[in-house]
C-alpha cells in the first residue's frame, strides 16, 4: 500500500528536514494546499526523533490518512477528498494525480481537466524538487563554509 498522511502546512513546516543519522522528511504540497508525507515515516528508525508528531497528526478515525487509488473506470464512484493517479490508455492523456472535489460517478467521455479534480501538475512537482535540491545545497555550502 501507498498510504500517505494528509496535514496542514503548519504541520508540514514542523517536521520538514533533516532527522536522524540519513534521513529527510519533505511533505509534497497538494493542490489544495494541504502536504502528504508517507505514513511509513512513522515505522522509520532514524526518523524516531519526528515519530510522536506523526503519530499526532493521524486522527483517530484515520480520516486523513490514505491509498493513492488509480482512477476508476468508467460507471464507478469517485469520492471527494480522495488522490487518484490517472493511467491514460494515450500519450496526450494527463497521466499525473488528482484529487476529487466531489463525489461523482465517472463517465465514459469524463475530462481530468474539468472542475471536478484538482490536478497536480509537473510544474508544481518539479518546482518542489527543484526547491528542495537548492535548499540541501545551500546546507552543503553553508556546513562548508564553517570548515
Amino acid at each position: 500500500m501507498r498510504n500517505y498522511i494528509i496535514i496542514t502546512k503548519a504541520q508540514a513546516d514542523s517536521i520538514r528536514g533533516r532527522h536522524g543519522r540519513y534521513s529527510a522528511i519533505e511533505p509534497v504540497e497538494l493542490p489544495d494546499g494541504n502536504f502528504m508525507v508517507p505514513e511509513r515515516c512513522i515505522d522509520d528508525p532514524d526518523l524516531k526523533e519526528v515519530k510522536s508528531k506523526l503519530q499526532e497528526y493521524v486522527r483517530p478515525s484515520k480520516t486523513n490518512v490514505q491509498d493513492i487509488r488509480d482512477l476508476p473506470k468508467a460507471g464507478e464512484p469517485i469520492k471527494r477528498g480522495y488522490i487518484y493517479k490517472c493511467n491514460p490508455e494515450n500519450e496526450d492523456e494527463y497521466s499525473g494525480l488528482v484529487i476529487a472535489v466531489k463525489d461523482f460517478i465517472i463517465t465514459k467521455d469524463q475530462k481530468i481537466l474539468d472542475r471536478n479534480f484538482f490536478l497536480f501538475t509537473e510544474k508544481t512537482i518539479m518546482g518542489k524538487i527543484r526547491k528542495t535540491i537548492r535548499r540541501l545545497l545551500n546546507r552543503i555550502k553553508t556546513r562548508l563554509s564553517y570548515k
